[in-house]
C-alpha cells in the first residue's frame, strides 16, 4: 500500500511538471531571430520555443497549421494574415513605444499645405512638393509612403513600362519643381537615370543630383527636413508624420497649442499652414482630430485559439516579461523572448490586450483590402486579394 502511494505521487508530480514545462511556438524571421538568438530562446526551463519562418506569410500559415501558436505582425502583414486566418487567432497585445504608451496608433500620415488652399487636388497640379524620402531604415513602408501620391496622382499600370517610371512620369506631370528623394528603385543604375528623366522631382532638394538627390541628412532625407522644404523654400504641400508636425508648429499632441513653459519650439507659424485631407478639405493645424490619410496601428501579437491557447499566453506574457521591458543588463530566455517580441526595436515595450480580444480584421479595419499591381497569372493564395488591373 505504502508503494503504490508513493508510486501515485511520483505520477502525479511528473504529470505536474509536464504540464507546467508546455512549450509555445513563437515564429520569427531571420532579420528578427537568428540561428543562434532561437538556440538562447530553448535554453533553460525556457516554456518558448522558436520556430524559422520566412516571412509574416509563412508565419500565418503556420499559424492555420498550428505549427506556430503566436507570432507578431505589424498592421500590413496582419491586413494579408486576415484573410485567411481571422478566425483562428486574436490580438492578445501590442508592442508601444515606451514614451508613447496611451497613443493608440504607432503612427498617423498627414499633408500639410499653405493656408491659401481650399482642398481641391487640382489646385496643387504644378505646385512644389515635398516627400520625407524613400531609405532602408525608413519606419513608413512604401505603401505608406506613396499614399498620398497614389490618391492625389492616380496611374495605372501596365505589361510593357515598368511600374516605377509609370509613377515618376505621372509625378513629374502633375507636380513642379519637388524634393522626392532617396532610392525610387533597388536598382542604382536604373535608379540614376530615372532621377536624370524626371529632374524637377529632385529639383527642390539640398543636393538636386541624380546620384544623391537629397536633403542635407546623410539617410536620404526625414520628416522635419520635409517640413523645412515646406517653410524654407518656398513649396507648397508636404506629406509627414503627425507627431513631427506638432513638435515643428509647437503644437500639443492632443491638437491644441501648448500652453505650458515646456512647450516645443515653433520653427513656423501654424497658422500659415493647414492640414489637406483625403476627403478634399482642410482643417487648422490646432484642430484636436487632424486628418489622417493612413493610421498606423501598433505592432500585434497574435495567437492561436486552440486549446486556451490566445488567452494562456495573455496572461503568461506578463508574467514572463514585467522587468525584462526596462532592464538591459542579463541573458536569460525570457530577455531573448523580449527582443523577438520587440523586433529587435528596444524603445518598443509589451503591453497586453484588454478582453475582449480583438480579430485581425478589427484590428486592421473592416474597410482595408490589399492590391497587387500584375500582369501575370497568381496562385490560389493570392486569388484571395483585389487585383489592380
Amino acid at each position: 500500500m505504502y508503494s503504490q502511494t508513493v508510486c501515485c505521487v511520483f505520477l502525479w508530480t511528473l504529470l505536474i511538471g509536464y504540464s507546467q514545462q508546455i512549450t509555445y511556438k513563437i515564429c520569427a524571421t531571420e532579420k528578427v531571430a537568428s540561428t543562434h538568438t532561437c538556440q538562447l530562446l530553448q535554453k533553460g526551463n525556457s516554456q518558448v520555443e522558436c520556430v524559422r519562418v520566412l516571412d509574416s506569410v509563412d508565419c500565418a500559415l503556420k499559424l492555420a497549421s498550428g505549427d506556430v501558436d503566436f507570432g507578431v505582425f505589424n498592421a500590413e502583414e496582419a491586413l494579408v494574415a486576415s484573410r485567411f486566418i481571422n478566425e483562428d487567432v486574436v490580438i492578445i497585445g501590442q508592442t508601444r513605444h515606451r514614451t508613447r504608451l496611451s497613443e493608440p496608433f504607432a503612427f498617423q500620415s498627414v499633408a500639410v499645405v499653405r493656408k491659401n488652399f481650399t482642398g481641391e487636388f487640382d489646385e496643387l497640379r504644378g505646385k512644389k512638393y515635398c516627400h520625407p524620402g524613400f531609405n532602408t531604415n525608413q519606419y513608413w513602408t512604401d505603401r505608406v509612403l506613396k499614399e498620398f501620391e497614389r490618391r492625389v496622382v492616380p496611374h495605372g499600370c501596365t505589361s510593357w513600362v515598368p511600374q516605377v517610371r509609370v509613377e515618376m512620369f505621372a509625378l513629374s506631370e502633375f507636380f513642379g519643381d519637388s524634393c522626392r528623394p532617396g532610392p525610387w528603385t533597388p536598382e542604382q543604375n536604373f535608379d540614376e537615370k530615372l532621377k536624370k528623366d524626371y529632374a524637377s522631382m529632385c529639383r527642390l532638394c539640398d543636393n538636386p543630383h541624380p546620384t544623391v538627390c537629397s536633403y542635407n541628412s546623410q539617410d536620404f532625407g526625414s520628416h522635419q527636413e520635409a517640413l523645412d522644404c515646406l517653410t524654407q523654400k518656398d513649396a507648397d504641400v508636404t506629406y509627414v508624420a503627425l507627431n513631427y508636425v506638432h513638435d515643428y508648429f509647437g503644437l500639443k499632441g492632443s491638437g491644441g497649442l501648448h500652453k505650458s513653459e515646456e512647450a516645443p519650439k515653433a520653427s513656423a507659424f501654424p497658422g500659415d499652414y493647414k492640414f489637406l485631407c483625403p476627403n478634399k478639405t482642410v482643417q487648422p493645424l490646432d484642430t484636436d482630430q487632424p486628418c489622417a490619410w493612413i493610421r498606423q496601428p501598433w505592432n500585434a501579437v497574435i495567437a492561436r485559439k486552440t486549446n486556451n491557447i490566445a488567452s494562456t499566453l495573455r496572461d503568461l506574457l506578463p508574467q514572463w516579461l514585467p522587468e525584462i521591458q526596462f532592464r538591459k543588463e542579463g541573458v536569460n530566455w525570457q530577455s531573448i523572448l523580449y527582443r523577438v517580441i520587440q523586433r529587435q526595436d528596444r524603445d518598443l515595450t509589451y503591453v497586453p490586450a484588454q478582453a475582449p480580444l480583438n480579430t485581425l480584421v478589427e484590428y486592421v479595419g473592416k474597410g482595408n483590402s490589399s492590391k497587387f499591381c500584375t500582369c501575370s497569372s497568381f496562385d490560389e493564395f493570392f486569388k484571395h486579394f483585389i487585383l489592380a488591373c
